[in-house]
Parts: structure tokens; sequence; C-alpha cells
């Protein structure tokens, strides 16, 4: 599996050796996701489970998606911020692992 997004919001994971889609979602429309200025731009990061991702949204701001399926694991609100155009980092640590990245805060009525 080998896994991609698109600068207008399609998260879509394909087949290796043959280029299938397997899956494929929009986080726009599926998680009212807001790219940013420059689109989205940051990779997806992989883990054995997962695959997560910054959608940008009010609600759905990081999602953690099934690795085999795109179906949705969960979702963080956090604070609601929005892009800094970085790719976020998977920390193992020795009790857990940690999901590390940076955002920019945004102030919208």
């Amino acid at each position: 599996m080998v896994y991609a997004a698109s600068g207008t919001g399609h998260l879509s994971c394909f087949d290796i050796r043959d280029g299938k889609v397997i899956w494929d979602v929009d986080l726009v429309n599926d998680f009212q996701g807001k790219p940013g200025d420059f689109g989205y731009t940051e990779s997806p990061v992989v883990d054995e489970h997962n695959v997560y991702y910054f959608a940008g949204g009010r609600e759905n701001n990081i999602v953690a998606l099934d690795r085999r399926t795109g179906e949705l694991i969960w979702a963080a609100p956090v604070n609601r911020d929005y892009f800094s155009y970085g790719t976020h980092m998977m920390l193992e640590l020795p009790a857990r692992n940690a999901l590390v990245g940076s955002s920019r805060y945004f102030c919208s009525p």
C-alpha cells in the first residue's frame, strides 16, 4: 500500500502492485476540512494501524483513518487551528507513540 494526498484534499491509498485505488477520502466534503491558502501540502503519517492527516476543519482538525479501509477511527478539533504546512511526525516513545505536529493559531468569528 502507498498513501498520497492531493493539494485539493483527496487522501488516497493505492495498491503498490497495480496502482489501483484501494480507498479515497475527500477531506473537505467527508470531514468538513479547510485547506490552507496553498491547499493541502503535508504528507500523510502512517503507522501499523492508521493514517493520520491534518484535515484543517473545525471539528475534524486532525483525523486518524484505518490504513486498510480509510474508515474514520478518530478525529480531534484540537484548537481548531489551521495549517502551518508541515508534516506531522510519529514519535516512538517507550510507553506509547505520540503524534507531534504544528499549526498556526487562527481566530475567526
